[in-house]
């Protein structure tokens, strides 16, 4: 549900891909993911997929993406849970890249109070850090946009 995953598929057209939606509609039941639903549904096809069993078996995945989806996980072990499949499917050199906004100042200043939907620096790293990842890089793509890339824990 979104526009990059297209572009990724065009700038890697040999790769194979899956899109997977796991946005609970019963749970996750904010405005932005119904829009983004409608806008991007033409774009690339997306398997529904249940994030607490994903359906990809273990070790079999390069790189795994997370494009501004973690953070509609509202509970800690939710997001914590998700991780840890993402941990299970990449293989032992994987890489999981998540993209996010984070709850910081420059946030507060692009969304006001709805800063609060994202959240902080320190809970994406103890998110992965309990999820038996660890931080190979990290960096912001812009002031409001936060990539950590991720490997499972040696």
């Amino acid at each position: 549900m979104d526009e990059t995953s297209l572009r990724l598929a065009q700038l890697f057209p040999a790769t194979v891909g899956e899109i997977l939606d796991i946005h609970d509609p019963q749970k996750m039941t904010e405005a932005s993911i119904r829009r983004a639903r409608r806008t991007h549904r033409s774009l690339l096809p997306a398997t529904p997929a249940d994030w607490r069993a994903l359906p990809i078996a273990d070790e079999t995945i390069d790189a795994a993406f997370l494009f501004f989806a973690a953070h509609e996980l509202r509970d800690d072990e939710a997001r914590i849970r998700l991780f840890r499949e993402l941990a299970r499917v990449l293989r032992s050199d994987g890489e999981l890249s998540v993209i996010e906004h984070l709850r910081d100042s420059a946030n507060f200043l692009a969304f006001g109070p709805g800063f609060i939907h994202f959240f902080s620096r320190s809970a994406w790293l103890q998110t992965a850090a309990a999820a038996g990842l660890q931080v190979r890089t990290e960096k912001s793509i812009t002031p409001f946009v936060r990539v950590f890339i991720l490997r499972r824990a040696i």
